[in-house]
Formats: structure tokens, C-alpha cells, sequence
């Protein structure tokens, strides 16, 4: 595995008015129930990376990001394996 920058995450209380507005949000946008485990945000420093991995665990996931400019050389796609024979990108 390789080492990545750090990467600053911050948990938001399920129980904070915060945590209720992001969920709204996010349903009222997506059309989908969400029972939300976790919402987090995650601060990329220069040169920070997410490895390839597995999400096994989970039935869905949803990433936002609040870039206030973005570059394709900023990375922030999807990348999943088809059938172990390609890689494809979202």
C-alpha cells in the first residue's frame, strides 16, 4: 500500500441540527431515504490520495464535493472494477 498526504476528517453528531439539515438535503435532492451511519467531511491536503479499496460494507455511499473551483487533474472520480477485467470511471 502507499502512503498518502493526511487527510482532515471531521465527524458531524447524528443527533445535531446539522447532521438533520445535511440529510434533508440530500433526500430532498436525491429522491431517496437516507439512513445516513455517518456523515463526514474529509479536508484533502496537497498530494492526498484514497487507495483502492473495498466498500463491501456498505449499501451505498454519496460523496459531495464543495471544491470552489475543480480541475479533472483534482481526481474526485468514482473508479470501480467491471467483472475484474476493466476499470471504469464515474
Amino acid at each position: 500500500m502507499k502512503d498518502s498526504f493526511p487527510v482532515l476528517i471531521h465527524g458531524i453528531y447524528k443527533d445535531s441540527e446539522l447532521f438533520a439539515k445535511i440529510r434533508n438535503e440530500i433526500e430532498a435532492k436525491t429522491k431517496l431515504f437516507v439512513n445516513a451511519h455517518d456523515i463526514m467531511f474529509y479536508y484533502w491536503t496537497r498530494f492526498s490520495y484514497i487507495p483502492w479499496h473495498e466498500d463491501k460494507s456498505y449499501g451505498g455511499a454519496l460523496t459531495v464535493y464543495l471544491n470552489e473551483e475543480w480541475l479533472p487533474d483534482y481526481g474526485g472520480y468514482f473508479l470501480y472494477e467491471d467483472n475484474k477485467q476493466e476499470v471504469r470511471a464515474i
